[in-house]
Order: C-alpha cells, then sequence, then structure tokens
C-alpha cells in the first residue's frame, strides 16, 4: 500500500475507531449523516430478504471532510474481511475518478486508471435529499417481495435514427442476443415522423414498459434528461409513469447518468418514481464513443444471459469492467479504458438480477388454423426432479411482421418485429404437468410462436418456448367469435373480486399492469393493479386490493376482453367502513397537456372546505384553490410549462384536519 495511504488509514483509525470496526460486510453503504436513517431502513431490507451482512457507515466518520481517498481506502480496508458490494449515498466525494475506482483495490496510479479492472462492484444512489432516497428504498421494497423472473425473456430495445441507421444496426444485433424471447422494438427510423417527433414510437417504448419487461435497452444520441431529439423518452415521462414491474435499464448513450448536471438526470428520474421507471440503470456519466459502447452492452448481456441462478446485478456489471478493461488493457487502447469507466451504475449492487430456476417444455402440433381448438400440454421441469403445482400463462405471438426503415438513412433495410400478441390464457398445474385447449382469432398465415411462465404455489419460477408452429390460413372463412365474456364481480374483506368466464376463445388474461388488458379503474380515474389467477378451464380470477381507498362508497369499472377482441364493462359500487377521517385525491395517471380535472371522496359527515395545492418541483405555488359544496376541480393547463408537479389536497371539517396522499401530476407539451 502507498505509506502516504497507509499513514491516512492509521490516523483516520484513530481518530474514529468505531468507523474502523465495521469488517466483515458483504454489502457497506457509505452515507452523509442526513441519510443515515434511509440507509439503515435499505440495510435492513438486505438481511431480511437476502441474508446478507451489510454495514452503513457515516463519511464523517471516515474522516472529518471525507474526500475520495479516505473512502477509498476504507473501502480497501472492508474489502480485506471479504467486502463484495459498495454503495455510495449522494454526488459527493469529487469528480476525479470514476465510481468503479472505487472498487479498484490494486495500488495504482491515477494515469493508470483506466487499465486497472475493479475488484469490488459499485453502485451509486445520488439523492440529494432524503425523499430522493426514501423513494428508492420503497422501490426496492417492491422489488425484493415481488422476487420474480416472470419478464426474463421480455426484453425492449429502443433506437434513435441517427448516424445512417448505424445506432439501429447495434440495436438489431443486441436483439440478436435474445433468440428464445420476446424483443419489443421501439426504433425511431421504423415510422415517418411528425414535426420531428415519433409518437407511435413513443407510445411502444411506454406501452413495453407498462406491460412488464425485465431489460430495457437504448442504442443513440442522448443528454441528461432525454434520449433522442424526438421525443421518445425523458425525464419527466420516467417520473410519472405507472408500472407493476421495475426492469433494469443499459443505456449506450452519452450523459444519461450524469448525476452532477444542475437538473434530475433521466437514469436519476427512473430510479426515484416508486411506482415506475426502473430498479437500476447503467449509463454514462459524460460523452461515450458508439462503437466502445456496443462492446459494453454486449459483455453485459453475455454475463446476463449466461447466468444460470439468481445473482446480485452488481456480479453481472463488475463481470462486464473487468472483461472489458483488460480487454483495452491487452489492447492499449485508453479509449476504450476510459469508456469503460464513464459508464455508472445507478442503483443498489446487491439486488438480486433474477433467473428462473425451472423450466417449461411444450406440446403442441405442428400447424393449426385459426378458429379450430387445438390441444397444448407441457411439464415444469426441474433439475432435482421435484413436482410442484401452480399457474401457467400462456402467450401466442403472432407470425413475425417487417417493416422497413423509413427514416435516418437511406439504406434499404427491414426489421422484424415479433411482439403482436395473438392470444393470452391460464392453466392450472399439477404435479408438474398441465394442458389446455386454444382457439385463435383470424390472423395471416405464418410463423407463430407460443411463451409460457410457470409460477408455483411456492413461489418458484420458470419459462419456455416453443420453436415455430405453421399457422395455416382459414378452413371456410374467418372465424368470427362475437360473444363477450362473462362477468361476475364482487367486494368483500377489502378485496375487489372478478371471476371472469368465455367458453369460446378464451379470457384474456394479460398480467393487469397499467395499460393492459385487463384494466381496473375506481372512482373515475385510479387504476388499481390486478393480480390474476386461473381457477378452471377458461375462467380466470381478477382480485384488487382497495387498502389504498378512503372509508365511504365508491364506484369501480372491470374492463376486460376475449381473444377475440370482444370486450365487456362491468361496474361495482361498494362501501369501505372505516371511523377514521380520510380523503383520497383522484385524476388520471396519464400525462396532462391541456386541462385536468381532480375529483375526491371522503368520510366525513359535515359541510367540507378543500385546499387543492399544486406546486412545481423547486416548491413554488402554481395553483392555490379553496373548494366548498363540490368534489371536482378543472384545472386548465394554458400557460402552465411542461414538467412534473406535486399535488396535495387538505381539507376540514371545522373540527378535524386531514390530508390526502400526495400526488404527482405530469404536465406535457
Amino acid at each position: 500500500m502507498n505509506p502516504l495511504c497507509m499513514l491516512q488509514l492509521v490516523w483516520l483509525s484513530v481518530l474514529f475507531p468505531v468507523a474502523f470496526t465495521l469488517y466483515g460486510a458483504d454489502l457497506l453503504i457509505v452515507t452523509p449523516s442526513g441519510m443515515k436513517a434511509e440507509a439503515e431502513s435499505l440495510a435492513s431490507l438486505h438481511r431480511a430478504a437476502q441474508g446478507m451482512e451489510v454495514e452503513v457507515v457515516i463519511d464523517t466518520e471516515i474522516a472529518p471532510v471525507a474526500d475520495s481517498e479516505a473512502i477509498k481506502a476504507y473501502v480497501r480496508k472492508c474489502h480485506e474481511k471479504g467486502l463484495k458490494y459498495l454503495l455510495i449515498i449522494g454526488e459527493g466525494y469529487g469528480d476525479e475518478h470514476s465510481d468503479a475506482w472505487y472498487g479498484m483495490m490494486s495500488e495504482t496510479s491515477g494515469s493508470k486508471e483506466w487499465f486497472t479492472v475493479p475488484d469490488i462492484a459499485v453502485g451509486r444512489i445520488p439523492a440529494t435529499s432524503p425523499s430522493q432516497f426514501a423513494d428508492y428504498i420503497v422501490k426496492v421494497e417492491k422489488y425484493l417481495a415481488e422476487s420474480t423472473s416472470r419478464y426474463s425473456c421480455d426484453i425492449l430495445i429502443a433506437c434513435d435514427n441517427g448516424d445512417g441507421n448505424e445506432h439501429l444496426e447495434q440495436a438489431e444485433r443486441l436483439a440478436e442476443e435474445f433468440p428464445r424471447s420476446t424483443v419489443h422494438k421501439a426504433y425511431v427510423g421504423l415510422e415517418h415522423l411528425v414535426e420531428g417527433r415519433a409518437p407511435i414510437m413513443h407510445g411502444r417504448f411506454a406501452a413495453a414498459l407498462r406491460d412488464g419487461v425485465d431489460l430495457m435497452m437504448y442504442v443513440g444520441h442522448g443528454d441528461p434528461t432525454s434520449i433522442t431529439g424526438e421525443g421518445l423518452w425523458n425525464a419527466s415521462e420516467a417520473s410519472a409513469i405507472r408500472q407493476s414491474h421495475f426492469p433494469w435499464a443499459f443505456f449506450s448513450s452519452c450523459d444519461i447518468n450524469a448525476f452532477r448536471h444542475f437538473e434530475t438526470t433521466l437514469a436519476e428520474a427512473m430510479i426515484y418514481n416508486r411506482d415506475g421507471g426502473a430498479i437500476g440503470v447503467i449509463g454514462a456519466t459524460e460523452v461515450v464513443y458508439s462503437s466502445y459502447n456496443q462492446r459494453i452492452a454486449l459483455s453485459f448481456l453475455d454475463k446476463r444471459n449466461a447466468a444460470t441462478a439468481t445473482t446480485p446485478v452488481g456480479d453481472l456489471w463488475l463481470a462486464t469492467q473487468r472483461e472489458c478493461i483488460a480487454d483495452a488493457r491487452r489492447t492499449l487502447n485508453s479509449v476504450y479504458g476510459k469508456n469503460v469507466l464513464a459508464y455508472a451504475f445507478t442503483g443498489d449492487p446487491a439486488l438480486p438480477y433474477h433467473v428462473a430456476e425451472l423450466s417449461v417444455e411444450c406440446h403442441v402440433p405442428e400447424s393449426v388454423r385459426p378458429g379450430e381448438r387445438f390441444d397444448i400440454s407441457g411439464e415444469i421441469v426441474s433439475a432435482d426432479g421435484s413436482r410442484h403445482d401452480g399457474t401457467a400463462e400462456i402467450i401466442v405471438y403472432a407470425p413475425a411482421r417487417e417493416m422497413p426503415v423509413l427514416d435516418g438513412g437511406d439504406k434499404d433495410k427491414m426489421v422484424v418485429c415479433n411482439d403482436e400478441v395473438l392470444w393470452r390464457g391460464m392453466a392450472k398445474v399439477k404435479e408438474s404437468r398441465f394442458s389446455g385447449k386454444i382457439m385463435l382469432p383470424h390472423a395471416e398465415p405464418g410463423k407463430i410462436r407460443i411463451a409460457v411462465h410457470f409460477l408455483s404455489d411456492d413461489r418458484k419460477e420458470g419459462s419456455g418456448m416453443t420453436g415455430d408452429i405453421a399457422l395455416l390460413p382459414d378452413a371456410g372463412g374467418k372465424y368470427m367469435d362475437e360473444i363477450e365474456p362473462t362477468v361476475y364481480i364482487h367486494y368483500a374483506d377489502g378485496l375487489i373480486v372478478a371471476e371472469v368466464s368465455d367458453d369460446d376463445s378464451g379470457v384474456n388474461s394479460a398480467s393487469g399492469m397499467f395499460g393492459a388488458s385487463p384494466v381496473l379503474t375506481v372512482d373515475g380515474g385510479m387504476c388499481l393493479p390486478l393480480r390474476t389467477e386461473c381457477t378452471g378451464e377458461n375462467v380466470v380470477r381478477f382480485t384488487a386490493s382497495t387498502a389504498m381507498l378512503a372509508p365511504g362508497t365508491h364506484e369501480a369499472f372491470l374492463s376486460v376482453a376475449d381473444n377475440a377482441g370482444n370486450r365487456v364493462k362491468e361496474s361495482l359500487t361498494f362501501t369501505i367502513l372505516g371511523g377514521k377521517p380520510v380523503i383520497n385525491l383522484m385524476f388520471s395517471d396519464e400525462p396532462a397537456r391541456e386541462s385536468v380535472e381532480f375529483s375526491w371522496s371522503h368520510n366525513m359527515t359535515c359541510d367540507v372546505d378543500i385546499a387543492l395545492i399544486v406546486t412545481d418541483m423547486t416548491g413554488e405555488t402554481v395553483l392555490y384553490e379553496t373548494i366548498s359544496g363540490n368534489d371536482r376541480y378543472e384545472w386548465s393547463l394554458e400557460g402552465v410549462a411542461a414538467g412534473i408537479y406535486l399535488v396535495r389536497l387538505l381539507a376540514t371539517d371545522g373540527s378535524c384536519h386531514i390530508a390526502a396522499q400526495p400526488r404527482r401530476l405530469t404536465v406535457i407539451r
């Protein structure tokens, strides 16, 4: 060890003996004192869910004025005791080194940093306030509770139309890494731009996130707050989207992780959104080069796709860094090495990256026709031969379609897209075996695929996908199913329960994500996430918790379709009992453009005065309205700038004062 560093370490250990006894941890969290409570909460989640040894240390316990050298010296001492993961909280400790540098345990000079392989996986949550950190912890708690590989075979890849379609070709090369998965492609070059914008691909991008993907990747130009100049995705939209599953994200682009930027970056917006966005983001903190970005992305996919068991995401990212830096050192390519170090992981490196532990084998005919029932059967396969009960979710994908590249270059290129869902259903699994019947709606002939995801009653998971199945032309004309599903909906014990049956084409039992079929809305605006389960052939039960609703009378609407597109909407009026005064604020989850209608419900019996307050992200009030004798208010957005706003609702009946849960509103232009 450098003698100066050794002297500093000895001096610090004398001044701060408490901090220097925290050895033997798997994960070390270094935090400013103002966010220690949140850091301890995160540590408790890791201990409870993963059995990890986690230590939290305040940076000023390491040194009176914490700097990068002092932090590094302390991390090195912890590494001698087996430290694997380092999580840095905040933006501090200088910008002269990359985040990866804190994990490089060998003695190197600064000039050789880009040729030094790291030994510890490093992540950062660049929170500037306890509330930002707390939002991420809420997301981590949800992610650990969900603990699913359900979406491991669903991948979102997006790109812009820049550099003569070079980015599109790189995106296509990434897609080749997923031959047994469904790749949702949001390529700007596949649509004509409208006033310089790409609204169709923006919709595909957001819809894929809402429906659920395991990994989202982007290739192209970017800046700290957005990707592409065509309106594909930005920090405001990332802060507002609502999803039931949080993916990992990898951006082959410039500056997405430039967390010392004066604005909230896209990466930060994605991790601080407690109801959507991403659970972790890999992206660059500065300008990077596309050819090297592609090497890094392919290396990460190689590690991700080779994993045979659930592993901390930090292990995958560390292995990627080590391989790429070793390659740069071997070829004496300092530009490549610096490009690798420009990438940082925003999020918690000790979180698990889920991998299905079981596999699914399917048996289907070699060819099928629309309108004719056919049998599907299968078996859940485990390495130890164990048998499982549970539910299999079955998705049939329509024949792939070729789309021409319309923008971004003059190359005559076609892109194959294979993510269009033709049929959805579920089947009960007993003793690791399942069977069912499928009847497809009309579709053009071609090759179809069937994906199956299995979830056992004890939370074990498996996935599988068939090879190509020939979809033949209709026999005797197009099949027409014109009968709506049958719905029985009721409320009991804090749950809205709906049993839906369809004996013809089957219930479309999408996973209940926001924006997918089916959709359950309450009181005209709030969407409740649905849990789905198969109770019998062609019968699906949907349940939704009402724990977030205030006591009082509510109206719910369930919209559900069968696989032929026949949709039915059923309503339910129900009452939640309770003696404590509560008020509930409601408005649409979708971004607003021209106006937004707020409504509210409460359980107070006297006349109530309402205060509606909207502030921007700096805390400045942009709307303050007092309302009496009404339960809704429409706000015209004329003159209101695009951005994210916080909406609060206060109420009083003269004897008590209550407040609704604050909600975020996104305004777009």
